[in-house]
């Protein structure tokens, strides 16, 4: 997923505002930054990788190139963007968040008609070599493709399969289109005259915009100097927000569709205090993302919380969820952990995280943070329930990655799709896949959340959030 955001601003230059509500969605996205501006007729734009410096790092100096009073900016889980296209009906430039999974066709049957297009690289799990289009130049070709902007977009969302959300930058505004399935969000905000777009509500409070409201899932709108336009009214009834928003993906200051990211891990954790029936001394949660599961353990349970699992993020910052090379996020998960040995040696200690992906490193943080610190126990306690799928909507999780899956294909002695008996918590290959993860991993104990305890502790109806990387079900 990445964090995309709009503005326009009335009265002067909004090179800052934007440089600020881009870098405040840098926990989206690892791989590209990028900005476009439009002043003065011209849009300008400009794209830096983000291995060698974050965000604000690689931007500030740019003020003098990116002058104008409308901008996009993006902070990119995986393609280059934003992309400037010049077109029949005029310039623009495009940023998307979300997935295609039909990329590759669709771009056969565009090669066929003779569009051509830039591509990105990437290395398989086997060492090979890929070529893979960029997802938003495709895009911003079939906007192209139609005679205006609004039967553009509607050729897009005809055309892909999966969840996208997009921001355009164009000759009368910035033009934001939520996904029609509600998967990302897009918050609507305001400050005087000036207007903005933003992944997550957080950068607008903290830059002085009052939010107005969230878009509904496939609204498209246009935000200028003449305010806001509607261009599409969206629809809220069949929404599904992705639920691994309120688990892990969104910062905790985040509110989304009314429920706050932060209370809502909180709830998570009682949530699983509720149904500890183990013996341990005291709650740590893995800093940042198991940090407020362990408050809403500690404060259920009655049990000590302590911090001897500490985040050392001066120069160890950003997420190790999201580079998407192995060896960098085990590295970086690594060290930016600093166990406390006095409160780890000799403890009982139950650890509180969001969720068991691929299993690398909480099994390495137990290891050598907790075990060779002196851990007498080491009890695991998840948020949410085993991810059994890769993401189809956003490029999170990915099925080939998944601890869960890969050790039910060993259980199983082969490769299967097979797996609603391991979905059921009741069932005995469900308890015999917890048991071979704790095992494989190195805990005294593992319990995971079950499903409709996850989706209480959010708070929102199952119906309005999509939990298909946990239960397969769109």
């Amino acid at each position: 997923m990445s964090g995309i955001c709009g503005i326009f601003s009335k009265d002067g230059d909004c090179f800052s505002d934007l440089l600020l509500l881009t870098d405040y969605h840098s926990h989206l996205g690892t791989e590209f930054g990028g900005m476009a501006v439009k002043g003065k007729g011209v849009i300008k734009d400009k794209v830096h990788r983000l291995q060698q410096g974050n965000f604000k790092e690689r931007f500030v100096g740019e003020g003098n190139h990116l002058k104008g009073r409308y901008g996009i900016g993006v902070i990119s889980d995986l393609d280059t963007q934003p992309v400037t296209i010049k077109s029949k009906n005029g310039v623009f430039s495009l940023v998307t968040s979300g997935r295609v999974n039909n990329i590759e066709e669709i771009v056969q049957e565009m090669e066929s008609q003779n569009h051509s297009f830039g591509f990105f690289r990437t290395i398989g799990k086997n060492g090979e070599e890929r070529i893979l289009p960029n997802i938003t130049e495709v895009v911003a070709k079939i906007l192209t493709t139609q005679a205006n902007l609004m039967m553009g977009v509607e050729e897009v969302y005809r055309r892909i399969e999966g969840s996208l959300s997009m921001l355009l930058l164009g000759d009368k505004g910035v033009y934001a289109i939520r996904d029609k399935r509600g998967t990302t969000p897009l918050f609507l905000g305001r400050r005087g005259n000036d207007l903005a777009i933003t992944t997550e509500d957080f950068p607008l409070h903290n830059l002085d915009f009052k939010v107005e409201r969230m878009l509904k899932a496939g609204e498209f709108l246009r935000i200028s100097e003449s305010g806001v336009k509607q261009k599409m009214e969206g629809d809220d009834t069949q929404s599904r927000i992705c639920s691994f928003l309120f688990v892990y993906t969104a910062f905790p200051a985040a509110t989304l569709c009314g429920k706050n990211a932060q209370l809502s891990r909180i709830e998570l954790g009682k949530a699983l205090a509720r149904g500890e029936t183990g013996e341990y001394d005291q709650v740590m949660g893995v800093q940042d993302s198991g940090k407020y599961s362990g408050i809403g353990f500690a404060e259920e349970s009655g049990k000590p919380l302590r911090d001897g699992l500490m985040k050392y993020a001066y120069s160890w910052g950003g997420r190790s969820f999201t580079p998407p090379n192995q060896d960098d996020r085990d590295r970086y998960g690594r060290m930016k952990q600093v166990p406390v040995p006095a409160l780890i040696e000799g403890k009982r200690i139950l650890v509180t995280d969001d969720s068991i992906v691929r299993g690398t490193q909480l099994a390495q943080t137990v290891r050598t943070k907790l075990w060779s610190n002196g851990a007498k126990e080491v009890h695991v306690r998840i948020s949410c329930p085993p991810l059994m799928y890769g993401c189809p909507f956003l490029n999170s999780t990915r099925r080939n990655e998944l601890i869960a899956r890969r050790v039910i294909d060993q259980l199983e002695g082969h490769p299967t799709e097979d797996i609603g008996e391991y979905l059921n918590p009741e069932s005995p290959k469900y308890v015999r896949l917890a048991e071979a993860i704790r095992k494989e991993e190195g805990f005294t104990s593992l319990r995971y959340q079950t499903l409709k305890d996850m989706v209480d502790a959010i708070g929102l109806p199952q119906c309005n959030l999509c939990t298909y990387c946990f239960n397969g079900k769109e």
